[in-house]
């Protein structure tokens, strides 16, 4: 292999933004599933200024590449060029995982050539494997006819294009393995039972409506069909009303400035443009079969295959799968809405949930989401928040228990959900909602506490300017990463972070880098589901052992700061040594750097927290973690989570000997997670001289109030007060009367 340095001047692709709105027009208009790879080869060719690009597929054995598309090459050899494992040049990508640059690539020992393919004239080679969830699904390669390497700018421009990609050609792999005929065992029906519940809250909002289940698609008896030129119409126009509906979604979901959230509808959108997909439908019609009854037929098989798969990844896919099936089946009716009204207004019920799936539904207009499984999984909790959209999961059987058409009464903030609520609570309700929250006098001053915002995306940052927010106090960065199957590349997450940057301007943005497992499991990691992932491999521990994920993480924050005055935070850290060890990182990309601070979550760090101090150029609290680690608790177990208590002595101990090591240190100390959300703690973070909360922003204006009229020595006696109590009964009692005092209402926080 060669040294990727030239004195030639390098390819320079357009913003890769752009290259993602061009392969997601390309997926939009292309034809077929090969049009769409013959699309991407081109596209890739253009860009890199190359003679030839070529994707070739591993098979499910991983023991074969097959050409699928190639621009450049011989079309004929499509579909017929094979490379069985360890042969050619481009076998090399596997056992490297890097990239291979060959300047003459047929004098190379590894070439293997193949007539059909008519690669002759061409002789420098780079190639690169196409990752997925940690996996490899196959390789792309560029050629041209002038020997030579290629510059480390090319390379890079290479890698973050097949970063864009590789979700693509994997949608490709995901579909021609549905083509295969298999079969698969029908899915069991459930008993009814029980009239209430309790879930786990994940947003707020409390929503009265009736019951929509979405959780398989239904098996109904055959109906008459009609002719099959008038059933062949009636599935080309729900095929169609549905692409139009998906693009209509991802419209409304940009306008949201939810960008990154619209790309979860490519997979549905690939399915329609797939020939062999439609086709099956068409077959059906054509054997005598209503369009509706082929929609059911080929949609409940290729559900029941998605979850029989072993695939984590590829099981959850179904969700998708069940979305366009109720497109196309609302869309076969007469008369059928254009839109999701058939949702709109509905509360939607079902087994499990996907983020794919939350955001389909919220552009649908649901006004609220039940879940039987998933526990707490933070990924959906977060963009429920910042689509404020009320969900409540871990359900369990009692999402078998509800009926279509049932009215339901569901508080978000508490997980409680009621059946045909009684009207004397409707009405109650509903004067409640009239009575608007009462204003607290305010003090003679402004609270020194700084409020600001939690973040999850772009859209957000509007949202926290809007409700006066000082800055953002936590811009989670992992959520540009779970609703995607590969990593961002660093020049997507730049345009990303500078983006939220310049929003918030000139107030600052703490930007913490990527706190990946627990209970947020990223598609590009891979890897098994662990027994006790909170204290398994997780966050910092992550980061420090893959310094391909963590460099261009670094490298993206440090240049969307540059000439503000933000700062960058630790996530996890457990030792002194954890805090030296990213700073060198750190120092390696920029001598100057941002402050830099330190989360307090775990008990290491807490007994650390002087030392810390001195380390780090401010503290965090992360109360969630903190407080589950602190009592043994996890917070996703329904079994476990009435011993999950914010109020414990325990805790509130804890948080005050990590606000006096900030102090003696001269470092400020910022407290973030449910506790900081929630108005009943204010008078405990002033009497700890707390410097900054980090909230949910429907929470900002209502904290600040809070805040202002909350008397600093009078905070401070009663923060001593609270300290000495041992129970957290009586520390839950006496804060409710800190807040009657004052007016304030006792709401749960979610954040």
């Amino acid at each position: 292999m060669t040294n990727p340095e030239s004195p030639r001047e390098s390819a320079k692709p357009s913003s890769h933004l752009l290259l993602l709105n061009e392969i997601a027009g390309i997926v939009g208009e292309a034809r077929s599933l090969q049009d769409v790879l013959d699309r991407v080869v081109r596209l890739v060719a253009e860009r890199m200024h190359a003679d030839v690009c070529s994707i070739w597929l591993l098979d499910a054995r991983g023991t074969q590449l097959t050409l699928a598309a190639t621009e450049g090459l011989s079309a004929m050899a499509v579909g017929q060029a094979t490379l069985a494992k360890g042969q050619g040049v481009t076998w090399r990508v596997f056992e490297e995982m890097q990239p291979v640059i060959v300047e003459d690539v047929q004098r190379d020992p590894s070439f293997v050539y193949i007539p059909s393919t008519r690669e002759d004239p061409f002789n420098s080679f780079l190639a690169l494997p196409l990752v997925v969830r940690g996996s490899p699904i196959g390789a792309m390669s560029v050629q041209t006819r002038e020997r030579r390497s290629f510059t480390t700018d090319e390379v890079r421009a290479f890698q973050a294009i097949a970063s864009q990609i590789a979700p693509v050609v994997d949608n490709a792999r995901l579909l021609a393995i549905l083509s295969r005929e298999e079969t698969v065992p029908a899915p069991v029906a459930a008993n009814p039972g029980a009239r209430r519940a309790v879930g786990t809250p994940c947003s707020s909002g409390v929503v009265v409506g009736r019951i929509l289940r979405l959780g398989t698609v239904p098996l109904r008896a055959a109906e008459a069909p009609g002719t099959i030129v008038q059933e062949s119409a009636i599935l080309t126009r729900a095929c169609n009303r549905a692409r139009a509906e998906l693009t209509r979604m991802q419209a409304w979901l940009r306008q949201r400035n939810a960008d990154e959230a619209a790309l979860v509808f490519s997979a549905q959108l690939m399915f329609l443009e797939d020939p062999a997909f439609e086709g099956r439908m068409r077959k059906a019609v054509e054997q005598g079969a209503s369009a509706r009854d082929a929609v059911e037929r080929v949609m409940q098989d290729l559900v029941a295959r998605f979850s029989a798969m072993r695939d984590l990844y590829f099981r959850e896919r179904s969700a998708d799968v069940q979305d366009l099936a109720l497109r196309l089946l609302r869309h076969t009716q007469a008369g059928a809405p254009e839109g999701g009204d058939g949702l709109r207004g509905r509360i939607a019920v079902l087994p499990l949930l996907t983020p794919s799936r939350l955001v389909s539904l919220s552009a649908e207009g649901v006004t609220a989401v039940l879940s039987g499984g998933g526990g707490a999984t933070s990924h959906a909790a977060l963009l429920a928040r910042s689509l404020d959209l009320p969900l409540v999961v871990g359900l369990g059987d009692f999402v078998d228990q509800v009926a279509d058409g049932e009215r339901a009464l569901v508080d978000a903030s508490t997980g409680e959900v009621l059946l045909d609520p009684p009207d004397a609570l409707l009405r109650e309700l509903e004067r409640a909602e009239a009575t608007p929250l009462p204003l607290f006098p305010k003090g003679r001053r402004k609270s020194r506490i700084r409020i600001e915002a939690n973040v999850n995306l772009w859209g957000d940052a509007l949202r926290a300017r809007a409700n006066g927010a000082d800055g953002i106090g936590l811009y989670r960065t992992e959520f540009a990463f779970l609703l995607r199957p590969d990593l961002p590349s660093e020049e997507d997450q730049t345009l990303l972070y500078r983006r939220i940057v310049e929003e918030m301007a000139p107030r600052p943005v703490t930007f913490r880098i990527l706190d990946a497992g627990g209970d947020k499991l990223l598609p590009a990691l891979g890897g098994a589901l662990e027994p006790n992932p909170f204290l398994g491999y997780r966050s910092l521990r992550i980061l420090l052992d893959h310094p391909e994920i963590l460099g261009p993480q670094i490298r993206a924050v440090l240049s969307a700061l540059r000439g503000s005055n933000g700062s960058i935070l630790v996530p996890m850290v457990s030792s002194v040594k954890d805090m030296r060890a990213i700073r060198e990182r750190l120092v390696d990309v920029r001598r100057r750097l941002p402050p830099l601070g330190a989360m307090i979550e775990v008990p290491s760090a807490l007994l650390l927290a002087r030392e810390l101090a001195e380390e780090a150029d401010f503290l965090s609290v992360g109360t969630n973690d903190l407080t589950q680690h602190l009592l043994g608790v996890d917070r996703t177990n329904a079994r476990v989570a009435r011993y999950f208590d914010h109020c414990d002595p325990s805790v509130l101990r804890a948080i005050d000997s990590v606000c006096r090591a900030g102090r003696d240190a001269g470092k400020p100390v910022a407290i973030c997670g449910g506790m900081a959300s929630d108005p009943l703690f204010a008078p405990l973070w002033v009497g700890l001289g707390v410097d900054r909360l980090s909230v949910h922003i429907p929470r900002i204006p209502l904290l600040r109030t809070v805040l202002a009229s909350i008397r600093v020595k009078e905070a401070r006696r009663e923060a001593k007060r609270l300290l000495e109590m041992d129970s957290a009964e009586a520390i839950r009692k006496r804060l409710g009367q800190l807040a009657a005092a004052t007016g304030a209402p006792v709401v749960p926080a979610r954040v």
